[in-house]
């Protein structure tokens, strides 16, 4: 080759070799470009992952959150279930006390029906030194007069509604006794053929006596206009109360049945250490001076006794 050929070749060359590397910056040059898009994508994504993940965290937070105050209402909840629950029992027993009031002063129109109201001689609820509802003392809950009486009503007409009521507070009360009056007036009913009213025994203020009991028979009479009432004496010895009663029984219309025969008499009371059984048959020892000097079931039965031979005369 001569010089002339070379020279014209060196110039192609050049071109190529720059052609070539204009091509190779080209692509590096867009090589680069699209790197840094790449990059620039990922860096988006990067940080739009990152706003969806602090989004993401705040919502499990919100969650969380919501938990928590779903736990706190449900637990709130289930206290006023709980609460709810006992102000249903204790209206379910309200009920009950209600239907065992209402059925327990209930009267039969085809029954011969028998109130007794009277002190712990006629009923004394169970305690610490008295062991049933019944009169104390008998020795048995059968053996109290008003059962005794309630017992041959029912072998004389058969069915009976017969009901006793603990009417002390009339006695205890030195005033205004007619304030007791909601005591029996559940008990009280046309519908009553018989009313033995037994009280008394544990008046300690005479001063408004007579009067009282005077108002009490007139009260027994207006709310229960049909029934037979006989008024029990004093079965401790008291002539004072005796006379009054007996004077209230005449002016009222009532019948009075004495007592004189069994007063104080130690054959006619329950005694120190008599056995007695509660309405289980378990027995007991009466160690209580006051009930020592109640009735026994030999003064429960004279008691019992004057009540039916009234009913026969």
């Amino acid at each position: 080759m001569d010089k002339k050929e070379s020279k014209k070749k060196i110039p192609v060359i050049i071109v190529g070799a720059v052609l070539i590397l204009g091509i190779s910056l080209a692509a590096t040059l867009i090589f680069v470009i699209r790197e840094k898009n790449h990059r620039d994508k990922i860096d988006d994504l990067i940080g739009r992952n990152d706003t969806l993940n602090s989004i993401l965290e705040e919502q499990e937070n919100q969650i969380g959150n919501l938990q928590d105050a779903n736990d706190d209402l449900n637990s709130q909840n289930d206290e006023l279930n709980q609460h709810n629950d006992e102000l249903e029992s204790q209206v379910e027993e309200l009920k009950q006390e209600v239907d065992e009031l209402q059925g327990r002063v209930s009267y039969s129109e085809t029954a011969f029906n028998y109130l007794a109201i009277g002190n712990s001689i006629t009923i004394h609820r169970e305690s610490d030194y008295w062991w049933s509802d019944s009169g104390m003392a008998a020795s048995r809950p059968e053996n109290d007069y008003y059962h005794l009486v309630t017992d041959y009503l029912r072998q004389t007409y058969g069915e009976v509604g017969s009901y006793a009521v603990n009417y002390s507070q009339w006695e205890f009360q030195s005033y205004d006794r007619a304030e007791t009056y909601s005591i029996i007036d559940p008990y009280l009913s046309p519908e009553l053929d018989l009313v033995t009213i037994q009280l008394s025994e544990n008046v300690t203020n005479m001063s408004t006596f007579e009067s009282d009991f005077e108002s009490l028979i007139q009260y027994v009479k207006l709310n229960a206009p049909n029934a037979r009432i006989l008024i029990i004496d004093d079965f401790w010895d008291d002539d004072s109360k005796s006379e009054i009663k007996e004077a209230v029984a005449g002016r009222t219309g009532v019948t009075f049945l004495p007592l004189d025969d069994i007063k104080d008499d130690p054959e006619y009371q329950c005694g120190e250490n008599a056995v007695v059984y509660d309405s289980d048959g378990i027995e007991h020892v009466v160690d209580h001076e006051g009930v020592e000097q109640h009735p026994g079931d030999k003064g429960m039965q004279y008691i019992a006794d004057a009540i039916i031979n009234a009913l026969n005369n």
